[in-house]
């Protein structure tokens, strides 16, 4: 969602999913699965055909707070209920977003 949505913003067009699965080194029928999820929620829109692609919609931008300036937001990494202190996450990959009760993700931390 943030590589879609990084790219939308900067470019202002609709973007292709080959595009961010070179972006985020996935396979490109990987992220055409995760639009589908995405698009299932109302957070992102396809248009079809060689000038189409997808877009994040503005309730995705709402949720990413993307008006928040650019900032960075702290986030505690809790682990077996314990805080560790000393790193900071620079990437949160979520695996699965069709059923908010059963969000996975992956932090790449520092």
């Amino acid at each position: 969602m943030t590589a879609l949505t990084n790219i939308h913003r900067r470019e202002g067009r609709m973007v292709k999913g080959r595009e961010i699965a070179e972006l985020i080194d996935r396979n490109p029928g990987t992220i055409r699965n995760q639009m589908q999820s995405l698009k299932a929620l109302g957070l992102a829109e396809a248009v079809p055909g060689p000038r189409g692609g997808y877009k994040a919609t503005a309730e995705a931008n709402q949720i990413l707070d993307l008006d928040h300036g650019g900032e960075e937001v702290a986030v505690p990494v809790v682990r077996n209920d314990v805080t560790v202190g000393g790193v900071s996450a620079s990437e949160i990959a979520f695996n699965k977003v069709m059923c908010s009760q059963q969000c996975g993700s992956v932090p790449k931390l520092l």
